[in-house]
């Protein structure tokens, strides 16, 4: 299967991580010896659906899928997969024509590891993503707090506040995907920071102050529901699934592969992103 499309026996490793986090999915395709497939790979693993999504999808899956949670939600893995491996695909018959992976009939020999490693390796892990987590997720609540407040004198969480100018700029480029509020705009541009600032921002604009996670549902469902229908909201999972992967992953992927290519996976999955919630909301209208 890795090898039709385009891709290294060993590439499945790396993909597989990414579904907890992107980082040690890209780290892990240092295994890989060959640079086009490690380019490849690392190209492929952002499209995998991260815990960091799943707060998003929860909120979105709940207030608009009740009754088709767990379909909605493989949907969304089943896509991350097609398009990593589509992409890997199409890009390595544009950029690498002459190369091919090649043919690998079983995996390398791994070995368990002790289980003082795992306990270290998951604590070490585990506090470096609560950090992570934390501080980003808080600097972003504290930034639009700031943005949604200035200038002075102007109703909170306003179009006419900087956070909602700044929305109003970009909201046309999402327009034609269904979901062309301000609010869901700045959103998307705070989830590049980090993916689970998307619904603390979301809580922020809608509410007026932070919302956690357990109570986002509670809190933010009607207003999701004054400003998305079905469609717009499954164009906006689908935006969320596949568009730039968080900073942190951007930079892993300058370390391992050079800045140009970081570049090009951040533009690269911007269009692909924008493409496929823009097709499915354009397509599925005509059918609504």
């Amino acid at each position: 299967i890795m090898h039709f499309f385009k891709l290294h026996g060993r590439s499945f490793i790396p993909m597989f991580l990414g579904f907890g986090c992107s980082i040690p999915g890209i780290l892990a395709t240092r295994t890989l010896t060959n640079r086009r497939d490690r380019l490849l790979t690392i190209l492929a693993v952002p499209f995998a659906s991260c815990s960091a999504r799943l707060p998003v999808y929860a909120l979105f899956i709940a207030a608009f899928f009740p009754t088709h949670k767990a379909a909605v939600l493989f949907t969304l893995y089943a896509i991350g997969i097609v398009m990593g491996l589509l992409s890997a695909l199409i890009v390595g018959r544009l950029l690498f024509p002459k190369e091919e992976a090649p043919l690998v009939m079983e995996l390398p020999p791994y070995r368990l590891p002790s289980p003082r490693v795992v306990l270290a390796t998951a604590w070490q892990r585990t506090l470096i993503f609560v950090k992570k987590a934390g501080t980003i997720i808080l600097g972003v609540t504290v930034l639009i707090w700031a943005l949604a407040s200035l200038p002075p004198g102007v109703e909170y969480a306003s179009e006419n506040s900087l956070a909602g100018k700044l929305g109003k700029v970009v909201a046309p480029v999402f327009k034609p995907a269904g979901f062309g509020s301000w609010q869901a705009s700045v959103a998307l541009l705070t989830g590049i920071l980090a993916k689970e600032a998307v619904v603390s921002t979301m809580g922020v604009l809608y509410t007026g102050e932070e919302v956690e996670e357990e109570e986002a549902e509670e809190e933010l469902t009607p207003h999701l529901r004054r400003n998305f229908t079905p469609l717009s909201a499954f164009a906006f999972l689908l935006m969320t699934l596949l568009y730039i992967p968080c900073v942190a992953a951007v930079g892993a992927i300058r370390r391992e592969a050079g800045w140009r290519w970081a570049l090009f996976t951040a533009v690269y999955t911007l269009f692909v992103g924008w493409l496929v919630a823009t097709l499915f909301y354009q397509i599925a209208s005509l059918f609504a």
